[in-house]
Order: C-alpha cells, then sequence, then structure tokens
C-alpha cells in the first residue's frame, strides 16, 4: 500500500511542475477552450457553449482566467 497524504502529493507536485494541481488543471482546461474556439467555424459555437463543455460554470471567473492567461477575451478568440 502505497499511500501520500494530499499536503504531500501538492508539494511533490509543486515542486516538480512549479504550480499546484488545481492551478494546473485549471490552465490545461483554458488550454482547450483556447484551441476550441480557435479552430471552430464562424458562427458554430458559442463561448459559453465551449467554456460550459470543458467545465467552467462561472463565466465571469472564467472570462477573467482567460484573459488574463492569453491577453485577450474569449470572444476575440472565436472571432479570429
Amino acid at each position: 500500500d502505497l499511500s501520500v497524504s494530499v499536503r504531500s502529493l501538492q508539494e511533490g507536485f509543486r515542486r516538480s511542475l512549479g504550480t499546484t494541481p488545481t492551478a494546473y488543471l485549471r490552465r490545461l482546461r483554458l488550454e482547450g477552450v483556447r484551441r476550441e474556439l480557435s479552430d471552430a467555424a464562424p458562427g458554430t459555437v458559442s463561448v459559453t457553449e465551449v467554456a460550459s463543455r470543458w467545465g467552467f460554470v462561472h463565466l465571469g471567473r472564467f472570462a477573467s482566467a482567460y484573459s488574463h492567461a492569453f491577453g485577450e477575451r474569449p470572444s476575440a478568440t472565436l472571432r479570429r
């Protein structure tokens, strides 16, 4: 039985990847949204639809995190 405490797991993750598990997963999800918005044909999806599909339920927090991560609003990515 190889058991590890939550705290040890978090610390190991932080040492190895320089971030927390939660922040790492959030970044992966944001990158997934960005990829999907970038690849979408005009008029085929909405930002809300894509964000929801990736598990973002509070759209205000999502939009803020997205803008912080990529320097543009999700709607700007969708329009390109």
